[in-house]
C-alpha cells in the first residue's frame, strides 16, 4: 500500500473525489444565480484538499468571491493541503467542532466503507472506514451539519451502495432535512451517489 503514503496516510483523490467536485461546482453555479454576495463554502473531510483547492482555483478564474474552508481530522492531509492551497483556508477539526456560522455550500465525501476490509493498513483504514455499517460517520455529520445550514444552504453528501443510505435518510427526517439524489455513478464494485440535503 505504499502508493498511499505521502508523509503519513491521508485520503488520495479517486473517482468519488472527482464526482463530488463536479457536483460542488454545479451547486456553486446554482447558488450564484440566487446570491450575488460572497459565497461561504465548507469542504468537510478535505483529505488532500483536492476539492477545496480546485474550487478556490475555479472561483479565482471566474472572479467569484468566496471563502472556502477545508476541514479534516488528519494532520498529514491538512499539511499537504496547506502546501498546495490557492487562497482557501484549512482547519484541523473533528467534523464541526469549533466551527461557527452558516455556510452556503457544504460538501462531504466521508469514509464510507463498512468494517471488514482487512486488506488496508491500520492507519489508512481511518480514511476509508465509516463505521461498523460504513455510514455512521455520515449520520453524525448530518446531525451536526443541520446547525450550520439555513434554507438556502446546499449540502452535498456522498454515499456508497456498500454502506447504504437508509440510516442517513432517517437522520435527515429526524433533523427535518430533505434529502434527494443529485448525481450517481456506477463502478464495477459499487454505486456512488451524491445526495443533496436541504432544510
Amino acid at each position: 500500500m505504499e502508493t498511499f503514503r505521502h508523509e503519513g496516510f491521508y485520503y488520495q483523490p479517486l473517482e468519488d473525489s472527482y464526482l463530488m467536485l463536479e457536483c460542488a461546482k454545479e451547486a456553486l453555479i446554482g447558488i450564484l444565480k440566487k446570491k450575488g454576495s460572497k459565497i461561504k463554502i465548507l469542504d468537510m473531510g478535505t483529505g488532500s484538499g483536492v476539492i477545496a483547492n480546485d474550487l478556490a482555483e475555479f472561483c479565482a478564474k471566474n472572479r467569484i468571491k468566496a471563502d472556502i474552508f477545508g476541514i479534516d481530522l488528519n494532520r498529514h492531509g491538512i499539511r499537504h493541503a496547506l502546501a498546495e492551497r490557492k487562497g482557501e483556508f484549512y482547519v484541523l477539526s473533528d467534523l464541526f467542532g469549533g466551527l461557527k456560522g452558516i455556510f452556503d455550500i457544504i460538501v462531504f465525501n466521508p469514509p464510507y466503507l463498512p468494517e471488514g476490509y482487512e486488506d488496508f493498513e491500520e492507519e489508512y483504514k481511518k480514511t476509508v472506514i465509516g463505521g461498523r455499517k460504513g455510514n455512521e460517520l455520515a449520520c453524525e455529520f448530518v446531525r451536526q451539519a443541520s446547525k450550520h445550514m439555513d434554507h438556502e444552504t446546499v449540502c452535498l453528501l456522498l454515499a456508497s451502495s456498500l454502506s447504504g443510505k437508509n440510516e442517513i435518510e432517517k437522520i435527515c427526517r429526524n433533523c427535518r432535512l430533505k434529502m434527494k439524489a443529485f448525481r450517481e455513478k456506477s463502478l464495477f464494485f459499487e454505486k456512488l451517489a451524491v445526495y443533496e440535503i436541504r432544510k
